[in-house]
């Protein structure tokens, strides 16, 4: 799949914790890794009103010429009677930080497989806690992101493939 980066935020300063993607689309490849995912922690946090009342988000960060597009999954009713709960699924649409409330288009085929996974192994665990966390994910991405200890700061890349030390100094 070509999901460059996995960006796991269980404490979130505002609002729910959420574990976000960044998409690398051929057509139009992601050139900083490093700044997708703090444009998805940014847009993360310019949309209390919209984000802030689902127990857990699911975005997606990805570029089409020149544009920006977050696309975001919020999960309510999704830690009552864990994990046999049905959580209820809403999505939005932003692009270059504005809200496309009618566009139809809410997601790529790819992003429904990964929002699969999520629901996969969210039924593996055992409390919100745990899937929140995600040691166990099975969802692999070239890195795995960090933002900071506090949700904020700098945003840290591990990778246990030897190209991406390489390619990490572009960044």
């Amino acid at each position: 799949m070509p999901f460059v980066a996995k960006v796991n935020m269980p404490k979130r300063l505002s609002g729910p914790p959420a574990r976000g993607y960044v998409y690398d689309s051929p057509s139009a490849p992601i050139k900083d890794v490093r700044s997708a995912v703090r444009y998805l922690d940014s847009e993360l946090d310019n949309h209390p009103r919209t984000l802030g009342k689902a127990d857990f988000l699911i975005p997606f960060v990805w570029e089409y010429e020149d544009k920006k597009f977050f696309e975001v999954f919020g999960f309510f009713d999704f830690i009552g009677c864990w994990p046999k709960s049905n959580p209820e699924v809403y999505s939005w649409v932003f692009m270059n930080g504005r809200h496309m409330p009618k566009r139809r288009s809410i997601c790529c085929g790819e992003a429904l497989q990964i929002l699969g996974k999520e629901m996969e192994y969210r039924s593996a665990t055992e409390t919100f806690e745990e899937y929140v966390i995600g040691k166990e994910n099975p969802i692999k991405t070239k890195y795995k992101a960090r933002i900071g200890s506090t949700g904020e700061g700098d945003v840290f890349l591990d990778s246990s493939e030897p190209l991406a030390a390489a390619q990490d100094e572009h960044l």
